[in-house]
């Protein structure tokens, strides 16, 4: 931690330098100097697994079981959801994130480019996994629209990783789950799925 009189310079939007010794401007002075005296600086914080579509269902649910919220009560929302409110709903949850300093997230769900187009549009950085449900009669259509995704917008503008995303060992098989590890590894990329979810 560094504390006292401190320049941080700012180059294409990562920091390329830091002097804690003297606090006076660097010698190249950039096109622009915030002056941040009695202020905290910190690396924005990470969201590392969220749906960020779900944000427009806060508040429904909150008092049942983990099997009903599930079964009675999201999952009949979510069947519901067109791309336009994935795409709302992720506009949403990241207005919110980035006003609490998250400037990175990792999100599982569907529609996902939607979600990569209101992410390179609000300047977040993102780690998407599109989900797969093993329990839809089309897996195999998935996973080929989950990969042509990948390879079409990953790294876009320096913004955006995407990666395989089984949503959990109880809605994919253990076949399925190893195809797409077998996926993951030919594109070189992870894999985003919930391990330890109570549905009990």
């Amino acid at each position: 931690m560094i504390s006292g009189p401190t320049t941080i310079a700012v180059q294409g939007g990562l920091i390329s330098a830091v002097d804690s010794d003297t606090g006076s401007p660097p010698e190249n002075t950039g096109d622009e100097v915030i002056d941040c005296t009695g202020r905290f600086i910190s690396p924005g914080l990470v969201n590392l697994h969220t749906h960020s579509p779900m944000n427009i269902f806060k508040g429904i649910a909150e008092d049942v079981t983990p099997d009903d919220w599930f079964n009675r009560e999201i999952w009949p929302y979510e069947s519901k959801m067109e791309p336009a409110d994935v795409e709302a709903g992720s506009r949403l949850a990241i207005a919110e994130m980035l006003d609490y300093g998250v400037t990175a997230f990792a999100d599982h769900y569907f529609e996902a480019s939607r979600i990569c187009d209101v992410v390179i549009e609000t300047g977040i950085r993102a780690d998407i996994a599109p989900t797969l449900f093993g329990m839809a009669g089309d897996f195999e259509e998935q996973l080929s629209a989950s990969e042509e995704l990948i390879r079409k917008r990953s790294g876009e503008k320096g913004r955006l990783s995407l990666r395989i995303g089984p949503h959990s060992p109880y809605t994919c098989s253990p076949d399925q789950l190893a195809m797409c590890a077998e996926s993951a590894a030919a594109l070189g990329v992870g894999a985003h799925l919930h391990v330890e979810d109570d549905i009990a």
